[in-house]
């Protein structure tokens, strides 16, 4: 049985603001980077305590379309 080739992806989970999703996995720093521009308006938010946690995932390209194909569609 081969194994597919595992790439770095970027779990980011997202605690403490109002909204409708908390977890997100992002394929490039750069994305990474887009989503924290999105977030930064609860960021600094003084009256938010918001929290955001980025850690490195080993994920195949398969698992991610199909990650993305079932969490990004109900948007």
């Amino acid at each position: 049985m081969s194994e597919e080739t595992l790439y770095t992806y970027y779990w980011v989970e997202i605690e403490n603001m109002p909204l409708d999703w908390d977890t997100s996995i992002c394929e490039s720093l750069d994305k990474v980077r887009d989503l924290l521009q999105y977030l930064d308006i609860y960021l600094d938010d003084p009256d938010i305590d918001a929290k955001v946690t980025i850690k490195g995932i080993g994920m195949t390209r398969a698992a991610f379309k199909e990650w993305e194909t079932l969490h990004l569609k109900k948007l």
